[in-house]
């Protein structure tokens, strides 16, 4: 079994909230009345909260699916609730929604957060939407701006040098150290 640790390592676990939809990879069964009353699914953490198979510490609330008036539900009392008492009983509360350019559910939620961070990816993301959307929560006094995830992204990475991989110049040493450097002739 894998675990999961919470932010902070206290142990409380941490949980993702999904917004989205029900795309998470591992079969999380969903209560079907949710589609119907999401309000009522939302009202209460304890029935809405799933343990991720495999993964300790590390729990779900799955979307109700696509709903017809999301913001309703995303600015009601129930989800209110739903995030102050996950707060309370978890090290970590993730929000995932959907992209900002397809509507605005992170910005309704973002009062309710430590702050709201943009995820992008290469080749998906629009360079100038998201040049724009940084620059206008960098400059915002309203939006708690915490940065930019890069979702991925192919980066080589260079290992680095040990001190024993380094060579020292013996010109860099003061000059004491400077007879001890044997030197290669």
């Amino acid at each position: 079994m894998q675990e999961f640790k919470g932010w902070y390592g206290i142990g409380l676990g941490s949980l993702l909230l999904g917004l989205v939809s029900l795309s998470w990879p591992h079969k999380l069964a969903v209560d079907p009345e949710s589609l119907v009353e999401p309000l009522r699914y939302y009202g209460n953490l304890s029935d809405c909260v799933r343990l991720v198979p495999e993964i300790e510490n590390l729990y779900v609330v799955p979307s109700a699916g696509p709903q017809r008036h999301a913001a309703a539900i995303l600015e009601s009392s129930e989800m209110r609730r739903l995030l102050e008492d996950a707060r309370g009983r978890f090290d970590l509360v993730i929000l995932d929604t959907p992209a900002l350019n397809r509507c605005n559910d992170a910005l309704l939620l973002e009062p309710y957060t430590d702050g709201i961070a943009l995820v992008t990816r290469p080749g998906y993301t629009e360079e100038g939407l998201l040049n724009e959307t940084v620059r206008e929560f960098v400059e915002s006094d309203q939006i708690r701006f915490l940065g930019a995830i890069i979702n991925a992204a192919e980066i080589p990475l260079q290992e680095p040098l040990l001190p024993a991989d380094e060579e020292e110049d013996p010109e860099d040493l003061p000059d004491q150290e400077r007879e001890r450097v044997p030197i290669a002739s």
